[in-house]
């Protein structure tokens, strides 16, 4: 029999695991894209809930959905995919106030038409809502969602899932300088090239 005790340190190690494999991958890797699906699967799996996906903020007001899990079907309407902010309100609110929101069920939440498009797409239920910060401000949301169930998120939770946020954002603007500077050799070339022809 597992007694209380052992199930808190397997957790706890589960935790570990995770956020030590999620820490590896925003080290190691300059693919965004990359990064960002495996945070996203690690998510799923820390938190065990059925759906998690990733918005960056383009032009402070475009949300351009990059990474799911689980992985989005090819009939996800491009509504979805890329989608003004004003539409989705409590994106919104979690990026202007950088903190997160928390939906513990959406059926008895108040959402946008967007919004509840979404939510009957993936069949979500309980929404976790997590800005990633970069210099005092945002330049995404992690969304972590429940699907058929609701459930209260714990501040432990809350918390774990906001760390992973925030080291995200130092993953993103790590690729972004790498995909700069890989631009400004690949002009350099360029030119030289061009200079001697």
């Amino acid at each position: 029999m597992v007694t209380l005790e052992k199930y808190k340190k397997k957790k706890l190690l589960n935790e570990l695991n995770t956020i030590i494999k999620i820490g590896h991958s925003i080290i190691s890797s300059f693919d965004c894209d990359s990064v960002l699906q495996t945070i996203s699967d690690g998510m799923s799996r820390l938190l065990q809930i059925e759906s998690s996906a990733f918005y960056i903020l383009e032009n402070e007001q475009k949300l351009w959905l990059r990474a799911t899990t689980p992985p989005l079907s090819p009939d996800m309407p491009e509504a979805l995919r890329k989608a003004g902010l004003e539409d989705h309100p409590h994106i919104k609110k979690s990026i202007s106030e950088l903190k997160p929101v928390v939906l513990d069920d959406t059926l008895t939440a108040d959402l946008s038409p967007a919004e509840a498009m979404v939510v009957k797409h993936r069949n979500l239920r309980s929404l976790l809502y997590l800005p990633f910060v970069q210099q005092n401000e945002a330049i995404g949301v992690l969304m972590l969602g429940t699907c058929n169930r609701s459930r209260k998120f714990t501040t432990h939770e809350v918390a774990l899932a906001q760390t992973v946020a925030n080291q995200l954002a130092i993953a993103i603007q790590n690729a972004r300088l790498h995909n700069n500077i890989l631009n400004y050799r690949n002009n350099l070339e360029k030119l030289v090239v061009d200079c001697t022809s």
